[in-house]
C-alpha cells in the first residue's frame, strides 16, 4: 500500500464503519430487548472483543501475507459480514427472546451472534495497513503513532455521524447496508480487486443479492428527520411493518423505534397504542380522551381532581408526553388549564397528533426538550401538578431520579401542589422503589406510596406512584375528591404511611444523587423477573 494518505484513508473508513456498526447496534437491539446500561453494556463489550481479536489476527495476517490485495480481502469479506447483521437480526431476534435465560444473557447472547464477526474482521485492517506502510524501521513510532490517530479520527467520526445524523435520517437497516457498500467500495478502490475477478463477482454477486432481495421486500425506508414522520404519518396506518429485514416499527428516530397500532373495542371505539421500542407506552381512546385504560394514569386522575377540586384549569407540567393521553385528558376535563410537556423527541409528538388523537389546535404546550432542562427556564412556584411518565422497568433515565432533580421539581410547584410520577420494581426486593421515596424525601415533607389496589403484597413487578408534596395527603381526601370521576370509584390503594419509614429502613435504599444514580443496577431483579 503506496503512501500514507492511503493509509490513512483505508483506517479512516475502517473504523468509521466499525463505530457506525456500534452505536446502529444499540438501537437495533431496542425494540427486542430494551435499551438500557446492559444493552449498551453488551454490545460495546462485544464489538471491543471483536476488535481486539481482529487486531490481533490482523496482525498475524500482515506477517504472513503483507500485499495490498490482502487489505482488499478483509474489505470484502468486512463487507459482507457487515451485510449479514440484517438477517441474523431477523432470525436471532426472536431466538433470543425465547431462551430461558435472564435478560442480560438474552442481550450478551443477541449482540454476540450478530456483531461479533463484523467486528473481528474491520478489526483486522489496521495491522495490515500498519505493516505495508512501515518502510523504514527508524520512523516506526511516527507511522504507527500517525495511523493510529486517523483511525482514532475515522472513530470519533463514525460516532458523531451515526448519534448525530445517521439514525434519524436513514433508518438502521438503511445505515447497515450503507456501512457494508462503503466497505466494498473501499476493497474495490484500494484493495487491488480488480486482479482478483473470481473473487470480486462472487463477493459483488452476493452483495447485490442480499440488497436486492431487501429492497424487493420493502425492507427499508429512507427517511430524513422530522421532516420524513410527518410525511409518514399523512399515509394510511400501517400496522406492521414491511420487508424480510426491516425494522419492526414505523419511524427510527435518535430515541426510539416507533410503532403504532389499533384495535377496536367496540363498534365506535377504537384504541390506538404507541409501541416505543419494544414496549407500550400508551393507550389512547380517539373518541373519548376521557378514557384512561392504565391505571396508573387513573390514579393521576385522582390526585389532579383532588388538586383542582371546584376549579376548571391548573397549571401542570408533564415529564415525558409519549401519547399524550393524560394531557388531552386534562384539556377536555379542565378546559382552563395551562398544560405544559416535555417530550424529548420531536416525532413522538409529531405522531401523537397524527396517530394518537392530540389535536392540531391543541393548548397543550410541547418542549421538544430534556425535561432537566425545561425545568431551568420553568417559572418558580407556579404549578399545581408536575406529573412524572419517562420512566418504565426497562429504561430509566437516571437523570430525573436524582436529588438534585426533585428539588427543581419542588421549586415548580404552588404550596399545595403536589409531584407524582409512577414506576416499576418489585416491592419485597426491590431497590429502586425504596431509593426513590428516600431521595424525595430529602426533599418534600410529604411522600407517599399508592398502587392500583394492594400491589405491595403482590410477589412480582409492580406499576406503583410516588406522590410528593409541600402539604400532607390523606386517602380519604383523595377518594373523597375523585369519589365520581371514574365509572368504578377510585382505584387508587394508600401504603400505610407509619409503616412507609419501616418499609424504606428494612431496604438497602440509598439517595440518588447526580454523582451516584446506579438506577440500572438497581433494576436488575425486575430484568431477571422479565427474563
Amino acid at each position: 500500500m503506496c503512501g500514507t494518505w492511503r493509509a490513512g484513508t483505508v483506517v479512516f473508513i475502517a473504523s468509521f464503519c466499525t463505530l457506525v456498526v456500534e452505536l446502529t447496534a444499540g438501537r437495533m437491539v431496542a425494540p427486542y430487548l430494551g435499551v438500557s446500561l446492559y444493552t449498551w453494556t453488551s454490545v460495546i463489550g462485544v464489538m471491543l472483543a471483536g476488535i481486539s481479536l481482529g487486531n490481533y489476527a490482523g496482525g498475524r495476517i500482515g506477517d504472513r501475507f503483507p500485499a495490498t490485495a490482502t487489505v482488499g480481502v478483509l474489505f470484502l469479506l468486512s463487507s459482507i459480514l457487515t451485510l449479514t447483521i440484517l438477517p441474523l437480526t431477523a432470525i436471532f431476534s426472536g431466538v433470543a427472546q425465547d431462551l430461558p435465560v435472564h435478560l442480560m444473557f438474552k442481550i450478551l447472547f443477541f449482540t454476540t451472534v450478530v456483531f461479533f464477526l463484523p467486528s473481528v474482521f474491520m478489526g483486522t485492517i489496521t495491522p495490515v495497513v500498519v505493516k505495508l506502510t512501515l518502510e523504514d524501521l527508524d520512523r516506526t513510532g511516527n507511522v504507527v503513532g500517525r495511523i493510529y490517530a486517523v483511525s482514532t479520527v475515522g472513530a470519533i467520526a463514525g460516532t458523531f455521524a451515526t448519534g448525530f445524523f445517521l439514525v434519524s435520517w436513514f433508518g438502521t437497516r438503511t445505515i447497515i447496508l450503507l456501512a457494508a457498500l462503503l466497505l466494498l467500495a473501499v476493497a474495490l478502490l484500494f484493495g487491488g480487486l480488480w486482479q482478483r475477478r473470481g473473487l470480486l463477482v462472487g463477493g459483488v454477486f452476493l452483495l447485490l443479492a442480499v440488497g436486492v432481495y431487501s429492497y424487493g421486500r420493502d425492507a427499508y425506508n429512507l427517511p430524513f428527520g422530522l421532516a420524513y414522520v410527518q410525511a409518514m404519518t399523512r399515509d394510511a396506518l400501517t400496522l406492521a411493518p414491511r420487508g424480510a429485514f426491516a425494522a419492526p416499527c414505523h419511524v427510527e428516530t435518535n430515541y426510539y423505534c416507533i410503532r403504532v397500532t389499533e384495535r377496536k373495542l367496540a363498534e365506535n371505539v377504537t384504541q390506538r397504542r404507541l409501541v416505543l421500542d419494544h414496549l407500550i407506552h400508551s393507550y389512547s381512546i380517539l373518541e373519548d380522551p376521557t378514557r384512561l385504560d392504565y391505571d396508573y394514569v387513573k390514579i393521576y386522575a385522582e390526585l389532579v381532581k383532588h388538586i383542582a377540586g371546584d376549579r376548571t384549569g391548573i397549571r401542570t407540567f408533564s415529564i415525558g408526553g409519549g401519547g399524550y393521553t393524560f394531557p388531552r385528558y386534562l384539556e377536555v376535563v379542565y378546559p382552563d388549564s395551562v398544560i405544559e410537556v416535555a417530550e424529548i423527541d420531536p416525532a413522538v409528538t409529531e405522531i401523537a397528533h397524527a396517530r394518537m388523537g392530540l389535536p392540531r389546535d391543541t393548548s397543550v404546550i410541547t418542549y421538544n426538550e430534556d425535561a432537566r432542562l425545561v425545568v431551568k427556564r420553568l417559572p418558580s412556584g407556579g404549578y399545581d401538578a408536575v406529573i412524572g411518565d419517562a420512566f418504565n422497568d426497562l429504561s430509566v433515565p437516571y437523570h430525573l431520579t436524582t436529588r438534585e432533580f426533585a428539588q427543581s421539581v419542588h421549586d415548580l410547584l404552588t404550596p399545595d401542589g403536589y409531584y407524582m410520577l409512577n414506576l416499576v420494581d418489585t416491592f419485597k426486593h426491590g431497590v429502586f422503589l425504596p431509593s426513590m421515596i428516600l431521595t424525595l424525601e430529602q426533599v418534600f415533607p410529604h411522600v407517599y406510596l399508592l398502587a392500583d389496589g394492594p400491589g405491595w403484597e403482590q410477589a412480582g413487578r409492580n406499576t406503583f406512584v410516588l406522590v410528593a408534596g409541600k402539604q400532607p395527603l390523606t386517602e380519604a381526601a383523595l377518594h373523597g375528591a375523585a369519589s365520581d370521576l371514574l365509572p368504578d370509584g377510585p382505584v387508587s390503594t394508600f401504603f400505610d404511611p407509619e409503616r412507609l419509614r419501616e418499609y424504606v429502613d428494612s431496604r438497602p435504599a440509598v439517595i440518588l444523587t447526580d454523582s451516584y444514580a446506579p438506577v440500572d443496577n438497581m433494576l436488575a431483579p425486575v430484568f431477571v423477573e422479565r427474563g
